[in-house]
C-alpha cells in the first residue's frame, strides 16, 4: 500500500464504521504491517482492528507513563470511562490528550457519545472533537511509520531469499574489504564485475555473504541472486562423474538466473535465447548477481563474456580461487589472510560456541598463528579440535603439513577431525558428497544416509560441532552442504583409500 493512501479520512472512516457497526472500507486491508500480526486472509478485518487497537492502546499507556499517570484504569462502566478520560486531560500532556480522546471516542469497549465525553473533561463538543482529530492525525502518522518499516523489512527479506544464511556469528578482520566491495558495487561508475580471490578456506564466501546482506538493506536493488557454481557429481555408487561439457555449466548458470528472476518461461530455450531474454531485465534493473566458487566451472572463459552484456545496471560479485586478472572487465580484490589478532578473536569465538570460554595466551596464539596462518576455515577446524588432541601434537603436525602447501595443511586437520567422528557421523558426511552446491534439507539427508533418527541427530550435531557443514537455504528452511575443501578431502583420501582397499569401509563400526 502506498504511504500517501494512508490518510486521516481513511482512518476516521474505518474506525467510525467499527463504532457504528457499518460496512468496513477495504482501503487499509493491504497494509504490509498487518503481516506481522498474522491471521487468515478471511480475517483481515479483525486483523486490522487488532492492529489499530493495539497501536492506540500502547500509545495511550506510554503517554500516561510520560505524564506520570502510573495506574492503569479499569474500564468497566460509563463512570470509569469518564474518570480515566478526565485524568488524562488533567495531565495537560498534549500527545496523551489526543490519543485518549481518540481511544474513548472510537475504540473503548464502553461507547459514550461525543457530548458525554466532552462533558466529562469538561469541554465543549467542538473543542473535544479537535482533540479527537488530533488523535486521528497522530494515528495516521504512526500507521505510516509502521507501514514504511514493514515494507522495508518485507523488501529486505525478499532481497535476501536467495542468499544462504551465514554459518558465522561475526566476520573477524574483514570489515575493510567488505566495505571496499560494497563501495565498488554501489558506485555508479564502479566495476560491473568484482572478483574476491584467495586460497581455499580464506573466507571468500563469508565476505560475499556479508556484502550481499548489507546490500539487501539498500533501496536501489531490484533483486539479489546467488548462484553456487556446479561441481563434480558423485553417483549413488560413490563414483565421481565429471561435468566435461563446457556449454553445460554455462547452461546451468543461466538457467538458475532465469529461475531466480522469475523467468521460468525461458527454461526450455537455448542458452543464447535465455541470455537474450535476461538482458532486458538485468541490464535495465539493478540486480546483484553472486557466483560463488567460480573456479569449479570448466568454462569460465566462455561464461564471463556471455554474462557481460547483462551487466548494464546490474553488478556481478564473483568468488574464485583462481585469478581473473586476465579478464579485462573484472576488478580483482585479493583476500588477505587474517591478522594474528583477528585469528585469535575467531578461535576464541569458536571455542566459546563449543562451550569453552578460553582466552589464549600470547605464546600459544603465536605458536598457532606461526603454524596455521590466518585462514578462517583452518582456524575454525582447529578450534573444534583443541581439547580433543594435545596442542603440541597439533602444532607439530600443522608445521610439517604447512611446509608441503595449503592442501596438506587442510588434509592434516581433516584427518584428525575424521578420527573424532562416530561411524554414523562419517556415514552422514560421505552422504553429503551427493549434495548439490545449493545444499539439501534435513529430510533428504536423513533419507539418503539411512540412519536411525537418534543416530542421525547425533551425527548432525557432530558435523556441525566440527565445522564440517556449511549452511544454505534460509533461516526458516536451512539446507546443508560441504565446503569444497571438505569435499576434496573425502574424495582424495577417504574414498580413494576405500577403493584401494575394498575390505575397509569408509565408516567402520564404532565397536
Amino acid at each position: 500500500m502506498k504511504l500517501e493512501e494512508i490518510t486521516t479520512a481513511v482512518i476516521e472512516e474505518t474506525v467510525s464504521a467499527w463504532r457504528y457497526g457499518q460496512q468496513i472500507p477495504s482501503a487499509l486491508n493491504d497494509l504490509a504491517a498487518l503481516n506481522k500480526i498474522g491471521g487468515s486472509p478471511d480475517g483481515k478485518e479483525q486483523t486490522l482492528r487488532d492492529f489499530i487497537t493495539g497501536l492506540v492502546e500502547n500509545q495511550v499507556q506510554q503517554q500516561r507513563d510520560v505524564a506520570g499517570i502510573s495506574s492503569k484504569p479499569i474500564i468497566e462502566s460509563d463512570k470509569s470511562v469518564k474518570t480515566a478520560l478526565q485524568a488524562d486531560f488533567q495531565s495537560k500532556h498534549k500527545p496523551l490528550t489526543g490519543w485518549s480522546a481518540f481511544y474513548f471516542r472510537y475504540l473503548s469497549p464502553m461507547a459514550l457519545s461525543v457530548a458525554e465525553l466532552a462533558a466529562a473533561v469538561p469541554l465543549s463538543t467542538r473543542q473535544f472533537r479537535r482533540y479527537v482529530n488530533q488523535g486521528v492525525e497522530q494515528l495516521t502518522h504512526l500507521i505510516r511509520q509502521e507501514e514504511q518499516a514493514a515494507q522495508k523489512q518485507y523488501r529486505r527479506l525478499r532481497l535476501q531469499r536467495f542468499i544462504p544464511p551465514p554459518d558465522f556469528i561475526r566476520l573477524f578482520g574483514m570489515e575493510e574489504i567488505v566495505g571496499d566491495v560494497v563501495t565498488r558495487l554501489t558506485k555508479a561508475d564502479g566495476p560491473r564485475f568484482v572478483s574476491i580471490e584467495g586460497l581455499g578456506g580464506s573466507g571468500k564466501t563469508a565476505v560475499a555473504q556479508t556484502v550481499a546482506y548489507q546490500l539487501a538493506g539498500h533501496d536501489s536493488w531490484q533483486g539479489i541472486l546467488w548462484l553456487s557454481a556446479k561441481q563434480e557429481r558423485l553417483t549413488s555408487q560413490w563414483q565421481l562423474e565429471k561435468i566435461d561439457n563446457p556449454a553445460r555449466s554455462l547452461e546451468d548458470i543461466v538457467t538458475r538466473l532465469c529461475h531466480q528472476v522469475g523467468q521460468e518461461n525461458l527454461a526450455g530455450l537455448p542458452v543464447n535465447d535465455k541470455l537474450n531474454g535476461l538482458k532486458p531485465i538485468l541490464s535495465t534493473q539493478p540486480h546483484l548477481i553472486v557466483i560463488d566458487n567460480l573456479e569449479t566451472l570448466s568454462d569460465t572463459q566462455a561464461l564471463l563474456p556471455a554474462l557481460f552484456p547483462l551487466a548494464g545496471l546490474s553488478r556481478f560479485l564473483l568468488t574464485s580461487r583462481h585469478s581473473l586478472r586476465d579478464v579485462g572487465f573484472v576488478h580483482v580484490l585479493p583476500l588477505p589472510q587474517l591478522s594474528e589478532r583477528a585469528s585469535q578473536a575467531l578461535i576464541e569465538s569458536e571455542l566459546a560456541r563449543h562451550g569453552k570460554a578460553i582466552t589464549l595466551s600470547p605464546t600459544i596464539m603465536a605458536s598457532i598463528y606461526q603454524a596455521l596462518g590466518g585462514l578462517p576455515l583452518a582456524l575454525k577446524l582447529l578450534a573444534a579440535q583443541l581439547g580433543e588432541f594435545p596442542l603440541q601434537h597439533l602444532l607439530d603436525g600443522l608445521k610439517s603439513a604447512r611446509r608441503q602447501g595449503p592442501e596438506r595443511l587442510y588434509s592434516f586437520i581433516y584427518r584428525h577431525t575424521w578420527r573424532l567422528l562416530s561411524a554414523s557421523a562419517r556415514r552422514l558426511l560421505l552422504t553429503m558428497l551427493l549434495v548439490s552446491p545449493d545444499g539439501e534439507d534435513v529430510s533428504w539427508m536423513k533419507l539418503m544416509s539411512n540412519l536411525p533418527t537418534a543416530d542421525f541427530d547425533d551425527a548432525l550435531i557432530q558435523l556441525r560441532r566440527y565445522s564440517l557443514l556449511e549452511t544454505a537455504g534460509s533461516l526458516t528452511a536451512p539446507r546443508y552442504r560441504l565446503h569444497r575443501l571438505t569435499t576434496t578431502f573425502l574424495q582424495t583420501e577417504v574414498l580413494l583409500q576405500w577403493r584401494e582397499d575394498a575390505d575397509t569401509p569408509p565408516y567402520p563400526s564404532d565397536d
